[in-house]
């Protein structure tokens, strides 16, 4: 499974079967803290495991290369900011370090159909944020403004723009795409 397209005012294309250069902003996002929201979105807000390298005496250099694991959803997500040159496991320990029960963590539910994580502030001076990732009719039902990336603008979520929405979100679906809606709130 692989991220191949991404809505956000208008549709970003990706082709899994082609190489693309993603570490130059794939979104052309101007906003150094809105550009870390999209990735601690991607990799903190995620249970699943990239690429990773774990101490082997046994395995040659000392090191042995584990396979990505976890939710394949997860992991494409995960694999897709590995190829724009983001270090998950860095950016995990920096924004949700492991063992932090101060931070808010709801894992994925099949009942519930979202995953909300608590992260530290992601340099927009505006403290920590709760990050949501789920089924879009779940996760739209819980946003009342949109954030586009472009212009770096929050807007209310008119029901003019619900619609536009729901219209990509059925065009995706309509080409078996797999589709999450993600929201942030500041907490």
């Amino acid at each position: 499974m692989s991220l191949v397209e991404i809505w956000n005012k208008k549709p970003h294309n990706f082709n899994e079967f082609e190489a693309h250069d993603l570490s130059a902003d794939p979104f052309n996002i101007k906003n150094d803290a809105t550009a870390q929201l999209l990735r601690c979105s991607f990799v903190c807000n995620a249970s699943a495991h990239g690429r990773r390298q774990v101490k082997d005496p046994t395995a040659k250099g000392g090191l042995k290369e584990l396979a990505p694991s976890g939710n394949k959803t997860e992991i494409a997500l995960v694999n897709f900011m590995d190829r724009a040159g983001v270090d998950y496991a860095a950016c995990r320990a920096k924004y949700n370090p492991p063992g932090n029960d101060a931070l808010v963590r709801y894992p994925f539910s099949s009942s519930r159909k979202r995953m909300t994580t608590e992260v530290r502030d992601v340099g927009d001076g505006k403290g920590n944020v709760l990050l949501l990732k789920g089924a879009s009719e779940i996760v739209l039902g819980c946003c009342s403004k949109i954030h586009y990336w472009e212009g770096d603008q929050v807007t209310d979520l008119s029901d003019s723009i619900k619609k536009d929405i729901n219209v990509a979100i059925k065009g995706m679906a309509k080409k078996t795409l797999r589709t999450l809606c993600f929201g942030y709130k500041h907490v």
